[in-house]
């Protein structure tokens, strides 16, 4: 720091040269008391600098500062119209803070994707249940496109873990246009006398769209399986609360109802699009079922033969306790109060007593096929025999 050099007043010529001696050493040079702004600016340089504590006799030497550039009229007012303050004390603490923030950690970072393999993501995505996955296509972009991508054989090594029991019992109708062409003529009108299970309406099931899935027989059976998994899930909180479910006169269908049944027929057909989807529905069907077999179990009155359900089964999220001997689960609930007795619905197995396990019924719908092309031939043949014969 350069200190102001204080001039000693003169003394005079007959002056004693001792007592100007001791005039000098009484006098200790004092720090001027005017403004002085190049003290200023040694202060600004540096708070912690050491070299504020050098002999001050001993002069040092500093660069001249580099000359900032004019400051313009949008420079010195602010957008609010104040005065922006700018000095080299704002800007040292503006670097200051600067440095802070790029040594302080973020608390939310994103990242493009996870450090893993493709392998073992897909490894551990296939523990997880599918609900699971449906949070986690909401989670980040990167995973919802590994999910989508892999949904097929993702939902596959799911099923197989989780769901191979009810997989065999609650299958997917064919798509119609995944049908031969050459059947859609006979397909399309299925109230020609091959069965009534796809015009026959239930309070509970809505009637299949014939221009959607396939109508053989084989087909509407799953059809109808999957809206009975649909209803019979909703339906779940009002069963564990014992409150009584609505009635429906016969021959009549209120519009609550009909909204309902288009929002289950909307949760099949996203079923029938998306692997994912079904697998979901899999697995609302297993927590109905075992909240219906604890539901039973706590009737005391109720001696009926039951699946024996343990804590551990009802958590660990698989269908293992429907795979042990039990009860027999084809019955079809053709109305809304057999809900209250139904405890395990999956149909398209029975009970062998001679292998000592259940036998599944393989899928019949190539075979239903065949049937209808020849219904229909052997039909066409009596029509136009029928019409030679009049005419």
């Amino acid at each position: 720091m350069a200190d102001h050099i204080v001039k000693l007043p003169e003394c005079s010529a007959d002056a004693d040269e001792s007592q100007e001696s001791q005039d000098v050493q009484d006098h200790e040079p004092e720090k001027s008391t005017h403004y002085d702004p190049r003290n200023d600016q040694s202060q600004d340089e540096d708070e912690d600098d050491d070299d504020d504590d050098t002999n001050p006799s001993i002069p040092t030497s500093r660069p001249s500062p580099t000359p900032s550039a004019p400051l313009t009229d949008s420079d010195r007012v602010a957008v609010d119209g104040h005065l922006t303050i700018r000095s080299k004390r704002t800007e040292r603490q503006r670097k200051r803070q600067q440095k802070r923030l790029a040594k302080k950690p973020t608390a939310h970072h994103s990242t493009d994707g996870i450090p893993l393999p493709n392998e073992l993501l897909l490894v551990v995505l296939s523990y997880l249940r599918p609900s699971d996955l449906f949070i986690l296509l909401r989670t980040s972009k990167f995973l919802r496109d590994t999910i989508l991508d892999w949904e097929t054989s993702l939902v596959k090594d799911i099923i197989d873990l989780r769901y191979p029991c009810l997989a065999q019992c609650i299958r997917l109708p064919r798509l119609l246009g995944d049908v031969d062409p050459a059947l859609h003529p006979a397909l399309l009108n299925p109230a020609d006398g091959r069965h009534t299970m796809g015009t026959r309406k239930f309070h509970h099931i809505q009637p299949p769209d014939h221009a959607f899935i396939c109508t053989c027989l084989t087909c509407v059976l799953h059809w109808i399986a999957l809206c009975v998994v649909v209803d019979f899930a909703h339906w779940q909180p009002r069963l564990d609360a014992g409150d009584p479910l609505p009635t429906i006169p016969r021959g009549t269908s209120p519009e609550w109802n009909e909204v309902l049944l288009a929002s289950h027929v909307g949760v099949v057909r996203n079923a029938l699009a998306s692997p994912l989807w079904y697998a979901r529905l899999l697995e609302e069907h297993l927590r109905s079922t075992t909240r219906s077999i604890r539901r039973h179990a706590e009737n005391k009155g109720n001696r009926r033969r039951r699946f024996e359900m343990t804590r551990r089964d009802e958590l660990a999220g698989t269908d293992a306790l429907l795979r042990r001997k039990g009860p027999a689960t084809v019955d079809f609930p053709f109305h809304r109060d057999n809900y209250y007795m139904l405890e395990a619905y999956l149909p398209n197995r029975s009970w062998s007593s001679d292998q000592e396990r259940w036998l599944y019924l393989p899928d019949l719908h190539e075979r239903d096929l065949q049937w209808v092309a020849q219904y229909h031939a052997r039909k066409r043949e009596d029509e136009n025999g029928g019409a030679g014969r009049t005419v």
